[in-house]
């Protein structure tokens, strides 16, 4: 068998199909392990990043140079789309991932230069958003479509974009607004439309409906922090599925309740022109302060001290990356 497994399918005949990063695309005889490579995925076509069995049965190959495949496995028919300066063609030859619509019509190709869009049944790149490349020149590790509310996601190296499927308007959601990373690799969407993304730094939780998003890291039960792109799936029971270093994390999404706790916060420590501040402290003519740090609120500085430090804490070391500090100045 091959070395390095990519991603894996079974077909309607309970027979496994394995894409690899050497050895092509093929399928699995479970009797005797022997693995029937297809003729198709060799030179060009050795690497394939992903596979998919669409509803008819026909098994969509991704690879990672040589564009992507189509396999009829009743007929042994080929199709393949590559990239081209055509303006109705496949956006570029390498593809990380690829992700079916759920009513089958459509197929989302991810690729190193942007995401495409196949309209199955008419092999037409460019008839359900009118161009053949949606999200721009960018990497796009993982997509997905929410079809009943009109959404297309995609996570990129520079945030997640969200698509309008009518207006084919585009925001990009970054850590400026709440997410642990701007590199975001693997996305599911669950039956409230909440939308679950995976980052190098841990896992966050989109609300469509208020636009809260959610925020995990290892101390809430992850694998790890660090998430790989494109590993994620659903099974049938509604379970939630991500791979990361450590290994994969699962999940009921409607089981995830989180609570907003607001803490008490202290000050810690003062520090004037680098020097720890105490009671009695001088700057200048000024007393900085009369009593112990923790239990002031003034202080006062002379003008040679034009720069000061402050470390606060909540005193909680209950998952401290889930932890926020907000400081407003006045005056």
């Amino acid at each position: 068998l091959p070395a390095t497994i990519l991603c894996i399918e079974e077909d309607n005949n309970g027979r496994l199909w394995i894409g690899s990063f050497l050895d092509g695309c093929g399928w699995i005889d479970k009797n005797s392990s022997t693995y029937h490579r297809l003729p198709c995925t060799y030179g060009k076509a050795n690497s394939i990043f992903d596979i998919k069995f669409d509803k008819d049965g026909n098994l969509w190959i991704g690879t990672m140079g040589d564009g992507l495949k189509c396999l009829n496995i009743k007929t042994d028919k080929i199709k393949e789309f590559h990239a081209s300066d055509n303006r109705n063609s496949l956006t570029n030859d390498y593809i990380d991932q690829l992700s079916l619509s759920d009513d089958g019509k459509r197929i989302y190709v991810c690729t190193t230069s942007g995401l495409s869009c196949l309209d199955i049944a008419s092999g037409n790149w460019i008839k359900n958003y009118g161009q053949k490349k949606l999200v721009g020149d960018i990497v796009v590790f993982d997509a997905k479509e929410d079809i009943r509310r009109g959404k297309i996601w995609a996570c990129t190296p520079e945030g997640l974009y969200c698509i309008d499927m009518k207006t084919k308007k585009e925001k990009i959601y970054t850590t400026e607004d709440g997410l642990n990373s701007n590199n975001t690799t693997a996305i599911e969407i669950d039956d409230k439309a909440n939308v679950w993304i995976t980052t190098i730094n841990g896992m966050n939780c989109i609300n469509t409906s208020t636009g809260d998003i959610s925020s995990f890291h290892i101390g809430d039960g992850l694998q790890g922090n660090e998430f790989c792109d494109g590993v994620a799936c659903k099974t049938e029971k509604g379970e939630f599925i991500f791979g990361g270093m450590n290994g994969i994390t699962w999940f009921y999404p409607e089981k995830i309740k989180q609570t907003k706790k607001q803490l008490q916060l202290f000050l810690t420590g003062f520090y004037a022109g680098g020097n720890d501040v105490i009671a009695g402290s001088q700057s200048g003519s000024y007393t900085i302060t009369d009593s112990t740090v923790a239990t002031t609120s003034r202080f006062d500085l002379g003008h040679q001290d034009n720069t000061f430090t402050i470390t606060l804490s909540t005193l909680s070391y209950s998952n401290p990356e889930n932890i926020t500090y907000l400081y407003s100045i006045n005056g």
